[in-house]
């Protein structure tokens, strides 16, 4: 499906990557490899998929400081997600100062001590296993982007799980880029998972999830066959008047900030009208720097200021903010989690706070009931 909404850089992308001969043929012909392979090889030249997959592009040489400052990120994005796990120490440049040895740290034992911490397989998706990341083993590399995306399935499975006596586990993704926090959501245990998102997208993460997935992973041409499959791929202006009704969770990174205001103002309201939504995840960047992303015309107008979710979720969505941290694995970005208001009671993301209220509550209660008995018992002394 072409978008239908070609204003703005991401519209544009869209329209230019399928508007080409073999994509119309590809659409109007079955069972011919060599449009599809035609297609493949146009579709990942863009730089729009390469972002989705977390890659850089293959002209850059080793030299290039694109190259450089790619390695660092990887690098860094991997030390911090083991330092999460709590399988690698945290380091203060306070006490070791601003450089310390890491040419030492072996990269396969620590990425199999981060599965052992939760009993879990780890492995990336082995589409795109080719791509610019760390090695770990079976010929698999760990990019940038799937280390922020396991970071967030943990978070997701979290919420869940400390819910699990009141919600079904379905979860709802906004822009999905190539579908790896799906992926790992689903090796945590998460039982549904939808994503909303435009064609590019839609194609990509069908390509990685169904070696992994197979058959558990669906197209969802309307609203009533969405939790038929564990994975539901559905586009966004397909279920344009979609409102989040079955979602539990809704999680979004890297995406709201750079979209058209108007369509993420839109995500927010369709949230709040949910009759099912309890939780609202984000981890994004809020630096609101002025990019071609979010301008209706960047050939012709002023570039716009990216979106402020928070903001957004708390004057559009009239979320409830529940926690913010800094990202783990991402320097600069926020992890954030809201609640939404529907009417049904749902368990503090903390445990002990949500047991601690009550436990107060119930003593403030029977203090009342005794206090009065007490009272009235001295008087008659």
């Amino acid at each position: 499906r072409v978008s239908l909404r070609e204003d703005g850089w991401w519209g544009e992308q869209e329209s230019g990557l399928l508007a080409s001969p073999d994509f119309s043929a590809l659409c109007n012909s079955e069972n011919r490899s060599d449009l599809f392979d035609s297609v493949l090889r146009r579709y990942f030249s863009t730089k729009i998929v390469f972002g989705f997959m977390g890659g850089i592009p293959p002209v850059d040489g080793e030299e290039n400081i694109t190259h450089h400052i790619a390695s660092w990120r990887e690098f860094d994005s991997f030390f911090r997600l083991a330092e999460s796990f709590g399988c690698r120490h945290v380091y203060s440049p306070e006490h070791v100062g601003l450089e310390w040895e890491v040419k030492s740290m072996n990269l396969i034992d620590t990425f199999d001590c981060i599965e052992r911490t939760q009993g879990r397989d780890f492995s990336p998706p082995i589409f795109g296993a080719r791509g610019f990341g760390i090695k770990i083993r079976d010929g698999h590399v760990l990019n940038a982007r799937q280390q922020s995306a396991l970071n967030i399935a943990r978070r997701v499975w979290d919420i869940y799980n400390q819910n699990i006596e009141v919600m079904h586990g379905k979860v709802c993704e906004i822009g999905g880029g190539a579908g790896y926090l799906a992926h790992y959501a689903l090796r945590f245990g998460i039982p549904q998972y939808a994503i909303i998102d435009v064609t590019a997208a839609l194609v990509t993460q069908f390509l990685v999830l169904y070696p992994e997935h197979g058959n558990r992973v669906t197209f969802v041409l309307q609203e009533s066959d969405m939790w038929k499959s564990p994975i539901g791929l559905l586009h966004a202006e397909v279920t344009n008047d979609f409102k989040f009704d079955g979602c539990e969770i809704v999680v979004n990174m890297d995406s709201l900030p750079e979209m058209p205001a108007d369509i993420a103002k839109n995500y927010f309201k369709r949230m709040k009208s949910s009759d099912s939504l309890r939780f609202f995840l984000s981890e994004n960047q809020e630096s609101r720097v002025s990019t071609m992303w979010t301008s209706p015309n960047p050939h012709k107008t002023a570039f716009s200021k990216q979106n402020d979710v928070r903001a957004m979720a708390l004057k559009y969505g009239e979320f409830v903010p529940e926690s913010r941290f800094l990202s783990w694995t991402r320097m600069g970005y926020v992890e954030e989690l809201f609640s939404v208001s529907t009417g049904i009671p749902v368990a503090s993301t903390s445990r002990i706070c949500y047991h601690q209220t009550w436990i107060v509550v119930c003593v403030l209660v029977l203090a009342s009931s005794f206090l009065p008995f007490r009272i009235q018992k001295v008087m008659k002394r």
